[in-house]
C-alpha cells in the first residue's frame, strides 16, 4: 500500500504541475498531497462496511480540493475503472441556481468551451452534446422534467435539466500502464481547461 501510495502521489504531482501551466486560477503553491483523497471510506451511512476504497483519486480546484468551484478529477482503479473528468459534481442548490441562470441568459460559452479539437481527440466527442450525453449517462444527474419556473420548451432545456455539469472518460488498465500515460492524461485534462474556467466564471 505504501509503495502504491507513493507512486500515486508522484503521479499526482506531475498532473498538478501540468494543470498549473494551463490554468492560472490554480494556486501556484498548491501541493499534490492536498489534492489526493484519503483511502478511508465513510461507512456511517453505507450498506457496505468495507473500510477502504478500491481506488486512488485526486481533485484539483481553484481554492483547493474542498472548494465549491469546478475542477479536475483523476481516479486510478484496476478493472478498467480508471477515469478522468472535469466540471462540477452535484453543486449546492444556490450554486446550481446561479449556473442555470447564467445558462438561461447565454448558453453559448458553455458549449463553445468544449468545442476544441483537443477535446474531440481525447474524448471522442465535443461541444454541447458531449456535456449533455455524459451527464445523461450518469445515475440521477438529470431532471425528468424542467426545473421549477423553467418552461419545457426553453431552448436550453437540455442543459437546464442537468444537476451536475461535468464531462470525462474512462481508461483501460492497459492504457494506464502504457508509456506516456501520465502525459496523455495531463493533456486530456488540459483540453478541458476552457470548460472549467467557463463554469467558474459563471459562478463568480
Amino acid at each position: 500500500y505504501d509503495a502504491a501510495k507513493d507512486n500515486f502521489l508522484e503521479f499526482a504531482s506531475v498532473v498538478l504541475e501540468q494543470l498549473k501551466r494551463v490554468d492560472p486560477t490554480i494556486d501556484a503553491d498548491m501541493d499534490a498531497k492536498a489534492c489526493v483523497f484519503r483511502m478511508n471510506r465513510d461507512t456511517r451511512f453505507s450498506a457496505s462496511k468495507q473500510p477502504y476504497k478500491e481506488f486512488m483519486s485526486m481533485s484539483v480546484k481553484r481554492g483547493g480540493r474542498k472548494s465549491a468551484y469546478a475542477g479536475y478529477y483523476v481516479q486510478i482503479q484496476p478493472g478498467g475503472k480508471s477515469m478522468i473528468g472535469a466540471g462540477i459534481y452535484e453543486p449546492s442548490s444556490s450554486c446550481l441556481a446561479r449556473l442555470r441562470g447564467q445558462i438561461s441568459d447565454n448558453s453559448g460559452p458553455l458549449g463553445e468551451s468544449l468545442d476544441g479539437e483537443a477535446v474531440a481527440l481525447h474524448f471522442g466527442q465535443r461541444g454541447r452534446p458531449f456535456l449533455v450525453d455524459y451527464v445523461a449517462a450518469m445515475s440521477n444527474q438529470t431532471l425528468k422534467t424542467a426545473p421549477r419556473g423553467v418552461p419545457l420548451h426553453h431552448p436550453d432545456i437540455d442543459l437546464l435539466r442537468l444537476k451536475s455539469l461535468l464531462v470525462g472518460r474512462t481508461y483501460t488498465d492497459q492504457e494506464i500502464l502504457e508509456v506516456g500515460a501520465v502525459e496523455r492524461i495531463s493533456s486530456a485534462l488540459a483540453a478541458l481547461t476552457p470548460f472549467v474556467q467557463t463554469l467558474n466564471a459563471m459562478m463568480d
